[in-house]
């Protein structure tokens, strides 16, 4: 992004401005003038959408969020002079928008993962789930790309067999003992990853909240399972089996068509969509950040890796929770991800071989209600 030296009101032509950035920065200017857009409707005590008025029809038939593009300039041009916004609001050394202006540049981000083991001829092998993998890619990418944090990575494998008491030891030492921790993020659901017990625990206690917001589910009960071990009263698990989904504290269900059910349907040449659901929990209110993006399945913990990288609405979500209506305490986030998943045609029906479109608002969205 391009720095302007002086501090005196520019006299660049906002036109020629924009045209240049597009060539220059395209993605940059995007979120610069998101940015802008968003501090001074902060500045100003309103909403986004009350700040852009008439206007926000034309602001969003100029920019593609999604894809960060400029698709018609000229309304771009006209959105950015009606509003009185400046050219010198649009650059700057840092574009990124709270909570991540505030995560520690250069430290280190846990990722958290359940791993399983398996025995070939001659040793023990350790093995993490494929979707699980490329959560972490997605992870990775909305981080340094989309967020444009820089950070070092360090991963921590957990064994889904852990007990909770492992699990909440082992969490509570990487709070206490990793100074150099900026961000602690769990991939999965708790059957496949105990650490998300106690990092949902940790962020519920300190909303003061006793009732859990939100809970899975699956059609099998949890404590016949082999190899998993569930907290005396889990904060995010239903146990027993029943409807296979995410049951909220107001009632509502979010389904989610179980792996029995997607194979009966694939066998008949159905490839989808198979609904499921998934949460993104956050807390920003110290260092280290918590962070769990746990799907019902591996396509859903993917889709919570991608909705980290939506900054208006996770800005958005965050300012909300300064409200009474909160569902959880300030500055934490509890978002619930409606997820469509799709076979892929000529595969067996019994590959879990799924996957989901990654643009919002195709395979997957925000659904308010936690």
């Amino acid at each position: 992004m391009v720095v302007l030296k002086n501090t005196k009101q520019s006299t660049i032509p906002l036109q020629e401005f924009i045209e240049f950035m597009i060539i220059r920065d395209e993605p940059g200017l995007v979120e610069a003038v998101q940015c802008a857009v968003i501090e001074e409707a902060v500045r100003r005590g309103i909403s986004r959408d009350n700040f852009l008025g008439g206007l926000r029809r034309k602001y969003y038939d100029a920019l593609d969020l999604t894809e960060r593009c400029v698709k018609q300039p000229h309304k771009l041009v006209e959105c950015l002079s009606r509003l009185q916004i400046p050219i010198e609001s649009l650059v700057s050394t840092d574009f990124r928008l709270p909570p991540w202006d505030r995560f520690r540049s250069g430290s280190t981000v846990m990722v958290v993962m359940g791993e399983k083991y398996y025995r070939d001829k001659w040793t023990w092998q350790r093995a993490v789930g494929v979707h699980d993998m490329q959560a972490q890619t997605i992870l990775f990418k909305t981080l340094n790309e989309v967020l444009q944090l820089r950070f070092k990575v360090e991963e921590y494998m957990i064994p889904i067999d852990s007990t909770p008491e492992e699990a909440e030891d082992d969490f509570r030492r990487l709070l206490k003992e990793r100074s150099d921790v900026g961000m602690v993020v769990t991939i999965g659901a708790p059957v496949v990853n105990a650490m998300v017990e106690p990092l949902a625990k940790t962020v519920f206690e300190r909303a003061g909240i006793q009732e859990p917001p939100i809970q899975f589910q699956w059609s099998f009960d949890l404590r016949d399972a082999d190899k998993i071990q569930l907290p005396e009263h889990p904060v995010l698990t239903i146990p027993e089996a029943g409807e296979e989904g995410i049951f909220t504290r107001r009632g509502t269900f979010l389904p989610r068509m179980s792996k029995r059910q997607v194979v009966q349907e694939a066998r008949k040449g159905n490839l989808g969509p198979y609904p499921c659901c998934g949460m993104l929990l956050m807390d920003v209110t110290r260092e280290p950040f918590l962070v769990a993006a746990a799907g019902h399945s591996g396509c859903s913990t993917m889709a919570a890796c991608v909705a980290l990288g939506c900054m208006e609405e996770v800005y958005e979500m965050l300012e909300q929770s300064k409200t009474p209506d909160s569902p959880l305490g300030e500055n934490q986030l509890l978002a619930l991800l409606q997820v469509d998943r799709r076979k892929h045609k000529d595969t067996d029906p019994e590959l879990d071989d799924l996957y989901f479109r990654t643009d919002q608002g195709t395979d997957w969205r925000f659904f308010n209600d936690a």
